[in-house]
């Protein structure tokens, strides 16, 4: 009787750790390599950013890298948190994007918010690493 509780129990626990594991998102080396996009076009084109035409176009392509990455982690079940760091990352970037299409902006103010950008990209990327394989 002893051994079969022993047993139940045992496959209870095994259980619930498979139900735990199939409900979270595991790692997505896709959702990795998209922010790390977002991270790369933020780290090269900061050098451009005495060029205010330049940064335009710079700042549009940042838009489309971290829309694409908020898109892919959308319909990605139980995966809410990736979702919600993509679109902290893409308000990031619209702002950037915005305040390009409205008016000349001062190169510190460039190079300050793709300072930021490109840590808030190196932060989502090491949550993304540190899921589950």
């Amino acid at each position: 009787m002893k051994k079969l509780l022993i047993v139940l129990l045992f496959a209870t626990l095994s259980g619930c750790a498979m139900l735990d594991a199939y409900n979270m998102a595991k790692f997505d080396s896709n959702e990795y390599q998209l922010v790390a996009k977002v991270r790369t076009i933020a780290e090269v084109t900061k050098a451009d950013c005495s060029d205010a035409s330049l940064m335009k176009g710079n700042a549009n392509t940042l838009l489309i890298a971290a829309t694409e990455f908020k898109n892919f982690t959308a319909n990605i079940i139980h995966n809410e948190e990736s979702l919600g760091m993509a679109k902290n990352l893409l308000l990031e970037v619209k702002g950037l994007q915005e305040r390009y299409k409205k008016e000349v902006v001062s190169e510190y103010y460039c190079t300050t918010k793709m300072t930021i950008i490109e840590q808030s990209a190196t932060t989502v990327q090491t949550a993304l690493g540190a899921k589950p394989r």
